[in-house]
C-alpha cells in the first residue's frame, strides 16, 4: 500500500506539471495571435494611407483638368481630402503632362498621366475639305462612312484612265456645305514656340560634344538635366529611367537611334540637323524635333511624337496612341514647300499633323502621303494637301485632297479613298493646339490599331 501511495502521489506531479504546459501554450498562442492582428492592424493602416494618397493625387489631376487656372501655372499645390498636393504642369510637345505627389510621414505617392481634348466639330465627320468653292470628284472604288463637310455642293463622279469605274454609293453619311468653313483649324503658335530655341547653353545646362548615351552615361548623370551637344548625339543600348525623371538635348548636329535602341526615358531631343531612327528601336516617352527631317524604318514607337520642319519619313514602323507627327511649313523658306510627311506600310495611332504658316499657295506642294500599305486610326490634319491611299480609321479635315496620276495631278479627287468614322476609337483625344475648347480627359492607352 505504500508503494501504491508513491505512484498515486507521482502522477499527480506529471498532471500538474501537464496542466502548467497546456496553459503557457494557450496563453503564447494567444499571445502570438494578439502580435498577428496588431501587425495585420498596422499593414491596413498602412494600405490605407496609401490608399488615401493616391485617391488625393488622382483627384488632385481631375481638378486640374476641370479648372484651366491650374493648367496654366506650372507649379501648385491642392488640398484633397485634407491632405497636401503638389501638382506639376508641364507642356511636352503637343501633349501635356500632369504629375502630382502628395506625402504622409513615411508614406508617398505620385501620379503621372498625358491629357488631351475631346473630339469636337468639325472631328465628327469622316472628311472635311476647307478649299473655297471646292469642286469634288469621286472615282475609283471610293468608300466613305460618316459625313462629308464642303464647302460647296459640288460633288461628281468621274473616270481616270487605269482606275476601276465604281457606280455605287460611295458614302454612308450627310453631305453637308458650309462655305465660311475655316481653313486652318490649327494654331501654330504652339509649334513655332517648339523650335524657337537654340543651342545656348543655359544657367542650368551642361555642355557636350559629340556624345554617346548609355546606361553608363545615364547612371554618371544626374536626372533631370538639361545638355548642349556641339556636335553629334548617339543612342545606344536599352536606356531605361525612372518614369518621374526627364532628360533633354539640344544639338547642333546629326542625332542617331542605334539598331535595336530601347529607350523608355522622359526625352527630349531638338536637334539642329536630321534625325536617324535605325532598325528594330523602340521608343517610348519621347519628343523628337529637328530644324531638319526625321527618318524611320522598322521600328515602334509608343507615347512619341515627331516634329520637323523639313519631312518626316516613316517606313514599315508601328505607332502606339497617343502618337504625334507633325511637319510644319514656313512658306518664307521655299525649301520647305516641298516638305511632307510621308507613311509608308506603317501603321500609326494618333494625330497626324501638316501645318503651313500661309494656306492656297499655289506654288506649296508640301503633302502629307499614307500609301496602300499604310493605316491610320486617329486625325489627319493639313493646311494643304493629303494624298491618302491606305485606310483612315477617324477623321481628315484637309485643304486640298491630292492624286497623281501620270501625266498629271488631280486636285480634290477622292480616288479609292477609304475612311470609316464609325471605327474610330471611343477614348481618342486630341493633342494641344487645336481651335477648341479644351475638355481634358486624362489619355487611355487601353487601345491599339
Amino acid at each position: 500500500m505504500i508503494k501504491q501511495s508513491i505512484i498515486l502521489t507521482g502522477n499527480k506531479g506529471y498532471a500538474l506539471t501537464f496542466v502548467l504546459f497546456i496553459n503557457i501554450l494557450i496563453i503564447s498562442s494567444v499571445f502570438v495571435l494578439l502580435e498577428v492582428i496588431y501587425f495585420y492592424n498596422l499593414r491596413q493602416i498602412k494600405a490605407l494611407k496609401k490608399t488615401r494618397l493616391d485617391m488625393a493625387c488622382y483627384s488632385a489631376v481631375q481638378i486640374s483638368m476641370a479648372d484651366t487656372t491650374y493648367i496654366s501655372k506650372q507649379a501648385d499645390t491642392l488640398m484633397c481630402d485634407s491632405i497636401k498636393v503638389y501638382v506639376y504642369n508641364r507642356q511636352f510637345g503637343l501633349l501635356r503632362e500632369i504629375i502630382t505627389s502628395a506625402f504622409n510621414g513615411s508614406d508617398s505617392s505620385s501620379y503621372k498621366c498625358i491629357i488631351g481634348s475631346k473630339l469636337i466639330p468639325p472631328f465628327n465627320n469622316a472628311v472635311t475639305i476647307t478649299h473655297p468653292n471646292a469642286q469634288v470628284t469621286i472615282a475609283g472604288a471610293t468608300n466613305i462612312i460618316g459625313n462629308m463637310e464642303l464647302t460647296s455642293k459640288g460633288i461628281t463622279k468621274g473616270n481616270i484612265f487605269g482606275i476601276r469605274n465604281y457606280n455605287g454609293n460611295y458614302i454612308e453619311g450627310n453631305i453637308i456645305t458650309d462655305e465660311n468653313l475655316q481653313a486652318r483649324f490649327f494654331n501654330d503658335s504652339l509649334i513655332t514656340s517648339i523650335f524657337n530655341y537654340n543651342n545656348v547653353p543655359g544657367a542650368d545646362s551642361l555642355l557636350l560634344s559629340n556624345t554617346i548615351i548609355d546606361n553608363n552615361f545615364i547612371s554618371r548623370n544626374l536626372p533631370n538635366q538639361n545638355y548642349v551637344v556641339k556636335g553629334n548625339l548617339i543612342l545606344g543600348d536599352s536606356l531605361y529611367s525612372n518614369y518621374l525623371n526627364f532628360i533633354n538635348f539640344t544639338v547642333e548636329g546629326k542625332t542617331t537611334f542605334s539598331k535595336s535602341c530601347f529607350t523608355d526615358l522622359n526625352l527630349t531631343i531638338k536637334s539642329d540637323s536630321i534625325i536617324v531612327i535605325g532598325n528594330n528601336c523602340h521608343i517610348e516617352n519621347a519628343l523628337l524635333i529637328s530644324k531638319s527631317g526625321i527618318i524611320c524604318d522598322n521600328s515602334s514607337f509608343k507615347n512619341t511624337q515627331l516634329i520637323a520642319r523639313d519631312s518626316v519619313i516613316i517606313s514599315s514602323s508601328f505607332s502606339g496612341y497617343p502618337s504625334v507627327i507633325v511637319n510644319t511649313v514656313n512658306t518664307s523658306n521655299l525649301k520647305e514647300l516641298n516638305s511632307h510627311i510621308t507613311l509608308i506600310n506603317s501603321i500609326v495611332n494618333g494625330t497626324i499633323i501638316q501645318n503651313n504658316s500661309i494656306v492656297g499657295q499655289v506654288n506649296n506642294k508640301s503633302k502629307i502621303t499614307i500609301d496602300k500599305q499604310s493605316k491610320v486610326q486617329g486625325i489627319i490634319y493639313s493646311d494643304n494637301n493629303v494624298e491618302l491611299s491606305g485606310k483612315l480609321y477617324g477623321s481628315i479635315y484637309t485643304y486640298n485632297f491630292y492624286y497623281y496620276s501620270q501625266p498629271g495631278e488631280y486636285i480634290n479627287w477622292l480616288v479609292d479613298v477609304n475612311i470609316n468614322r464609325e471605327k474610330l476609337d471611343a477614348w481618342f483625344l486630341l493633342p494641344e493646339g487645336f481651335k477648341s475648347k479644351n475638355n481634358y480627359e486624362i489619355i487611355s492607352e487601353k487601345w491599339l490599331y
